[in-house]
């Protein structure tokens, strides 16, 4: 009896000294007060399902594109951008393109919304043929031209929304 006491009480203590000791590590695993508090932040209560909006950046070398998909999903984007222009990708990377597209956006429907299941590509008229059918991603930031391996998805800073605002994190 009091050897089956002495186990269970050294289980427990184990048990109670493994939780102290991890405590801390996941505690760290969250995001600092001091990053949080840098986070930019968009008002986003007018954006309907259905729409996006394409944002200047803290800085003036990126735009941020927020969509609010058909199923209320909100994704947000980096956008590499130049003189309002984005700055489309070329060889594994945004930014190092030589092509500049100004407009740059999801497709639309009728109603001016994101079309259903629609593509976020560069709707420039004189996009580089070449480029054009290969410049096409899904809402979700996955390229949609499986054959165009040297193409990058989109820049996913991942996101917080709280209270209609949208918190981007660097």
């Amino acid at each position: 009896m009091r050897r089956q006491l002495l186990i269970s009480a050294i289980a427990i203590m184990s048990i109670i000294g493994i939780a102290a000791i991890f405590t801390p590590f996941l505690l760290s695993l969250g995001i600092s007060q001091k990053a949080e508090a840098a986070r930019s932040s968009y008002d986003i209560t007018s954006l309907n399902t259905g729409e996006y909006i394409m944002v200047d950046s803290h800085t003036s070398s990126e735009k941020i594109l927020i969509i609010k998909d058909w199923d209320q999903t909100i994704y947000s984007y980096l956008i590499p951008a130049e003189a309002d222009k984005v700055l489309m990708p070329d060889f594994y990377r945004w930014g190092s393109g030589f092509y500049k597209c100004s407009d740059f956006r999801p497709d639309l429907d009728q109603n001016n919304k994101i079309a259903n299941n629609g593509s976020i590509r560069c709707h420039d008229t004189d996009t580089p043929k070449r480029d054009s059918a290969a410049w096409a991603w899904a809402y979700t930031g996955k390229k949609r031209a499986a054959n165009t391996v040297w193409l990058p998805d989109l820049i996913d800073p991942k996101h917080e929304v709280k209270s209609g605002y949208i918190y981007i994190n660097r």
